[in-house]
């Protein structure tokens, strides 16, 4: 299942946190499977590895960090200052000018080949 909506409601329902975690450097192809429309029948990795014409370079390919939890009920508990852009510290606003000069990193290392 690939729908982040399903998992948390589910958890909402039990009254309980929603384990999550967060991959640094995966790659783009991923990204993009993550975000398209599919059935809850189909896989991302096999809809990435078509998109790519290869399997998912799974092992070693990005950091996963095992974050704490997104809470239960977090939509009705969290301040403004961090759901609403507009009520953002100055010190956190982007402009135009700040991501057209923002460093660009890759999102994985070039593949090994040998």
């Amino acid at each position: 299942m690939h729908d982040v909506a399903l998992h948390l409601r589910k958890a909402e329902s039990l009254g309980e946190d929603l384990p999550i975690a967060i991959t640094l450097g995966n790659d783009p192809v991923m990204t993009i499977a993550a975000g398209m429309p599919m059935g809850y029948d189909q896989s991302e990795y096999e809809m990435a590895g078509a998109l790519r014409g290869a399997p998912s370079p799974v092992p070693g390919a990005w950091d996963v960090l095992q974050c704490g939890r997104c809470l239960y009920m977090w939509r009705t508990t969290e301040p403004a200052r961090r759901t609403r852009r507009d009520a953002y510290p100055q010190e956190f606003r982007m402009t135009p000018a700040d991501i057209d000069n923002a460093p660009e990193v890759p999102a994985i290392p070039p593949l090994e080949t040998r």
